[in-house]
């Protein structure tokens, strides 16, 4: 009896022992770690099925004997097996460190592991136990999280923004990088030491530190807030901020994150073209444009009496055709500094059109503007461009009652100011190119006596052919300013003599139509404009500029041109070598049907005869 209760105690502590083995495998199969265990030669003494999957192997059985190298992973068997001989041979625990692996598939995976030493009832270490985890899906969300803070990092940096975070109190409990570049700021200078406002101009932060203070009472948001803060080094930059509270379960304000956008470039961008968009961009009055919003507020009963001058400059087109549009832009900006110079600060000034200028006196009456008036005409004469004196035209008119609009006051003073320009035209006209023509000569005198020579031998050609009276002056001033348009002309290759290049033949060639916008600019003068055009225009139609031949160029143009040739031949201006007259007579017969009209050309030749 007692010998079957012994078989039957047995039989039951068999099966609980396997019942234990079966929820012990269950337990291992079932647990979301890779389970594992091998001997002291680093055979596989067992595992679970998660770890046989890993493996390449279809059950746990299949994997007893084997090793490391006859795994998936087998490129990494010798780290591993050092590992494992580490533990069973030190007794040291291996616990929560990360290593690679390759799965049944190939693929490389990260994996959290951990190993310790097996012990037998003798306590000596006969193997040891691995367990792993697979922990790719957060080692690739740490490694994108890292290259995000790392994006976020650098785009701070670089970017003209500033992340922030406010504590209910409004000091700052975080700053991005940026804070060094964008306030000069260190980090530890701000957190838990500065407030939001202080970073405000001291003018400005009463009004910013309420404002803030307000949102973090409310625990509202801010949207596109455009102010202004300061730098460590005191310098002010315009700011956009945005960012919200965050409240907590019981709906209290746990903080304000926000990011400040440095919009100092936008500002001044925008500043820059408001600016442009009253002033002219040459001399930085303002404009037009400004003026007609301005007249509105400028036409009230307290401004009354209010004077108005307009002014145009004298000379633009001349001295632009003369000198070049760098001239003209200096004609203008002297002539802004003057009428400036002479109107006070409450005045307005403006530059309305190409040359014209206004100036608004507001409470001003007739004397105190005709002595404005005369202060700016005095001041004029003494200030040069292009050795020219400054001239202008003036006229004013006072506005002394609201009946009177502003249209009809400005038509008084343009009207009056057209009078004197109108009286004065011709004479200055002729002032300006008379100046023109002697800037010419002090640059090359020999220029001046080739005019004086040219004059004189187109006299006597003129003498000859019955040319009398008004005409022949007007022939001889047409002869004495034929070249006036070589004042365009740079002094190195005016001064040049020999042979020219063909790109310094080009600029010469200029001379003609220079000198034929220079005389249309005046009345006196616009009768010989067409006679300077045409003066390097030939016979056969293979001069300048229009390659007009035969009866198509003027009389008088030709008259100059054969004095020209002539004095080319016999003159140092433009050559080494000088020619007798009796040489340069031979030469010039080649020019007879060629460049000079045949009808005429004996004829001259023999008042170069007699001259000679």
């Amino acid at each position: 009896m007692n010998e079957q209760q012994n078989i039957k105690n047995i039989r039951d502590l068999q099966r609980a022992l396997k019942k234990s083995e079966d929820l012990l495998r269950k337990v291992i199969d079932t647990i979301p770690l890779r389970v594992f265990w091998k001997d002291r030669n680093c055979r596989y003494l067992g595992c679970n099925k998660a770890f046989a999957k890993d493996s390449g192997w279809e059950e746990p059985e299949k994997l007893i004997g084997k090793t490391d190298y006859e795994m998936a992973w087998k490129f990494y068997a010798e780290d591993y097996q050092k590992d494992d001989r580490f533990v069973m041979e030190t007794g040291e625990e291996k616990i929560n460190f990360i290593e690679n692996v390759v799965n049944e598939k190939g693929e490389h995976r990260y994996v959290r592991t951990s190993k310790i030493p097996l012990y037998d009832e003798k306590e000596r270490i006969f193997g040891m136990l691995g367990t792993f985890e697979d922990i790719t899906d957060i080692m690739e969300i740490k490694k994108a999280l890292k290259e995000s803070e790392k994006r976020y990092e650098e785009l701070t940096l670089r970017s003209r923004a500033l992340v922030f975070e406010l504590d209910p109190k409004g000091q700052f409990t975080y700053v991005s990088p940026s804070a060094k570049a964008l306030f000069g700021y260190e980090e530890e200078e701000l957190l838990g030491k500065m407030f939001f406002y202080e970073l405000a101009p001291e003018d400005q932060r009463e009004e910013l530190k309420a404002f803030g203070e307000e949102i973090l009472k409310q625990g509202g948001t801010v949207s596109d807030f455009e102010h202004t803060l300061q730098t460590k080094d005191g310098r002010r930059i315009s700011v956009m901020t945005n960012g919200f509270c965050t409240l907590n379960k019981r709906g209290e304000v746990e903080s304000f994150q926000g990011i400040d956008v440095d919009i100092t470039h936008i500002k001044e961008a925008e500043e820059r073209v408001r600016y442009l968009s009253y002033h002219d961009q040459l001399t930085g009055l303002y404009n037009r444009h400004f003026i007609e919003e301005e007249m509105q507020r400028l036409d009230v009963e307290r401004n009354l009496p209010l004077s108005m001058i307009m002014i145009d400059a004298n000379g633009l087109k001349l001295v632009n055709d003369a000198f070049g549009h760098k001239a003209g832009d200096e004609l203008l900006l002297k002539t802004a500094r003057v009428v400036k110079q002479v109107t006070r600060k409450e005045d307005l000034v403006a530059r309305t059109g190409g040359d014209e200028f206004l100036v608004f006196l507001p409470e001003t009456g007739v004397e105190e503007t005709l002595k404005i008036q005369k202060r700016m005409e005095d001041l004029a004469k003494e200030v040069i461009v292009c050795n020219l004196p400054l001239s202008f035209s003036v006229g004013s008119y006072t506005k002394k009652h609201t009946r009177i609009t502003m249209e009809d006051a400005l038509s008084q003073a343009e009207t009056r100011m057209y009078r004197q320009k109108f009286r004065e035209r011709e004479t200055v006209r002729k002032k300006y190119i008379n100046g023109i023509l002697q800037q010419l000569f002090i640059r090359s005198p020999e220029e001046k006596r080739h005019a004086e020579r040219i004059k004189e031998l187109s006299r006597r050609i003129g003498v000859s052919m019955g040319i009398e009276g008004r005409k022949l002056q007007n022939l001889e001033r047409a002869a004495y300013y034929h070249d006036i348009g070589k004042i365009s002309i740079r002094e190195d290759l005016l001064l040049k003599k020999g042979k020219l290049n063909k790109k310094e033949e080009q600029e010469i060639t200029r001379h003609s139509e220079i000198g034929y916008s220079i005389f249309n600019s005046s009345t006196e003068f616009i009768p010989l404009s067409d006679t300077l055009l045409a003066h390097h225009e030939r016979y056969d139609g293979k001069g300048y500029p229009k390659g007009l031949k035969g009866k198509e160029i003027p009389l008088w143009s030709q008259i100059i041109h054969f004095a020209n040739l002539y004095d080319d031949l016999t003159s140092t201006r433009t050559r080494q070598e000088v020619y007798s007259c009796e040489k340069a007579l031979e030469e010039l017969t080649e020019a007879k049907g060629t460049a000079i009209d045949p009808e005429y050309f004996d004829q001259w030749m023999e008042v170069l005869d007699k001259r000679s």
